[in-house]
């Protein structure tokens, strides 16, 4: 179930409550493309709010950076530390850095094995 987004330059960051965790999927805004390979699990809705809004602030950062330089860009350079700071924060006093979303499409996979192999 989708309980919050992010918004990025180019990109969502959907936050997905699962029987896992909770994912951090990125989707490309101008397509609607999930980037499974991109997203990360974490235990717990803080840490995923908290990363998801710092990849947000990293992507509007670096298009700012590249439309108006690095002056311009400096507000979203503020933000983006304060941001990956309260990330680190939150990540390391609940121990929940996140995992890669790759292990649970490789997870699925060998439950199937399994299923199939428990079958035949």
């Amino acid at each position: 179930m989708l309980i919050g987004v992010a918004e990025g330059a180019a990109r969502s960051f959907e936050i997905d409550e699962r029987a896992e965790g909770y994912l951090v999927r990125p989707r490309q805004r101008d397509t609607g493309q999930v980037e499974m390979e991109a997203g990360r699990v974490f235990r717990t809705a803080v840490a995923a709010f908290a990363f998801a809004e710092r990849e947000a602030l990293l992507e509007r950062y670096a298009e700012a950076r590249l439309e108006s330089g690095p002056d311009g860009a400096m507000p979203l350079a503020r933000d983006w530390h304060k941001a990956e700071s309260l990330f680190l924060t939150i990540s390391g006093s609940l121990a929940d850095e996140g995992f890669s979303a790759d292990l649970l499409v490789a997870w699925a996979a060998y439950e199937d094995e399994e299923e199939r192999h428990r079958l035949h």
